[in-house]
């Protein structure tokens, strides 16, 4: 470890600063000697060792430039000396060693100037290079969401049937997906445009990200909820699924609030810029994604008990609950590994929040809009949502349209039907049969 003391925390009986240097392998050690004296809410910050690959062509040219200096003044002191012995011993100087002594002097002077010349240009470089606006993380989150938002602006007209439907489902749907998109933008755009990174501006990032964790918390939870609790054709039963998705996500978000403006980890921190946000924290992402990872592995293992339990069959919806597997434990494992002070653990969060914020928006159109809106009529029809083909609980009464009335809809043995049906679903008679039966 080497401990820097600088201005007045040098002398004794002065109030100054100092700053520690301390390797991965000692930091536990350093820990206990701050609880040994009662210093344990002093402030570390820990370096990502890539920044010494940075920092290591400028300290090189810094140590030259001392050497330089220090060679610079070796030479004006062996000079005075001489010129002392000289003018002590009455002894006349010789012009060729005259000549040496200003060659070498001036050589040295040279040398120094264009090492300062070359570090102080690079300084500037390096600082244009920290001080500038967009970075790489800003312009990697803002490309796909770019991508899906002109998207969504070119099937805008489609989405209108959308607002069509007679159920909060697909609304519910466009809305948070026109949220995630729009809270994404602000984040992205209040982080490029924030040179600094002071407690104002801190406290807003990290508001913003907040936000746009919950959206994309309360659509995980609440998809969850409506494919094994929902019916589809009950305003009454969507508003029960909603109202209990709400309770489960402001628990989450008050937990991650808790943890992300009382227990922040500065090591998300490197050198006042943020390149990363702790979401809660690490031990919140931890718990988080352990406890969503079970989720999913759950619903996955429980695709083969679907005959004593009904669930979703589609395996369009159990590939979606696969990719959120994934995406929780990275998170998890993560977050873990970042915990016990291991920085690759920084990447895998990093890693596991782009997948998210780039895979998530487009899971949520194709699995619940894209059948909608390419539909060429708006007359009603049997709807189907992606990967919902069954619901646990059978429809009582079903609305039909006296304009579009299909035939084996109204005999005994179809007067109860899921609102999602398979026209080609073998158990279903083909029309000329059914309407013989008629």
């Amino acid at each position: 470890s080497y401990i820097h003391r600088c201005g007045r925390s040098g002398r004794v009986g002065k109030k100054g600063k100092s700053i520690i240097c301390c390797s991965p392998q000692q930091f536990a050690l350093f820990k206990k000697l701050l609880k040994d004296i009662e210093k344990e809410k002093m402030p570390s910050i820990e370096v990502n060792s890539d920044i010494y690959i940075q920092l290591k062509p400028i300290v090189k040219l810094a140590n030259n430039m001392e050497l330089d200096c220090y060679r610079n003044k070796k030479t004006k002191s062996d000079a005075t000396w001489t010129e002392t012995i000289v003018k002590n011993a009455d002894i006349l100087e010789t012009n060729e060693n005259d000549s040496d002594t200003e060659r070498n002097k001036c050589k040295i002077d040279k040398l120094s100037k264009w090492n300062k010349s070359k570090l102080n240009k690079m300084i500037l470089n390096f600082d244009n290079f920290m001080k500038r606006i967009v970075r790489l993380w800003d312009i990697l989150n803002l490309v796909p969401i770019a991508i899906i938002f002109i998207f969504i602006l070119l099937k805008l007209p489609s989405h209108v049937r959308i607002l069509k439907k007679p159920s909060p489902i697909f609304i519910i749907f466009y809305i948070l997906l026109n949220s995630f998109i729009i809270f994404s933008f602000i984040k992205i755009a209040v982080s490029m445009i924030t040179l600094d990174f002071s407690t104002p501006n801190h406290t807003v990032n990290r508001i913003i990200w907040l936000l746009t964790r919950s959206i994309l918390n309360f659509s995980e939870i609440y998809i969850i909820m409506f494919a094994f609790c929902g019916r589809f054709d009950n305003a009454r039963s969507m508003k029960i699924v909603l109202f209990k998705s709400l309770i489960f996500v402001l628990l989450f978000i008050i937990f991650m609030a808790i943890g992300e403006f009382s227990f922040y980890d500065v090591r998300f921190l490197l050198d006042n810029k943020c390149v990363n946000f702790a979401h809660g924290g690490t031990i919140y992402n931890a718990i988080f994604g352990l406890i969503m990872a079970i989720i999913y592995l759950w619903i996955i293992i429980s695709r083969k008990f679907k005959r004593k339990r009904e669930i979703p069959t589609k395996s369009l919806f159990y590939y979606y609950c696969s990719v959120l597997l994934l995406i929780h434990c990275l998170n998890a494992f993560g977050a873990c590994m970042f915990f016990f002070h291991l920085n690759v653990g920084l990447c895998v969060i990093i890693s596991a929040n782009f997948i998210m914020h780039t895979c998530y928006p487009i899971l949520i159109y194709h699995n619940f809009l894209k059948s909608i809106v390419q539909r060429t009529t708006l007359i009603d029809q049997p709807i189907t949502i992606g990967w919902i083909d069954t619901f646990p609980h059978e429809v009582e009464s079903i609305p039909i349209n006296p304009d579009h009335v299909s035939p084996w809809a109204i005999t005994d043995k179809f007067t109860k039907l899921p609102m999602s049906i398979d026209l080609d679903h073998p158990d279903i008679p083909n029309m000329n049969e059914t309407e013989a039966n008629i």
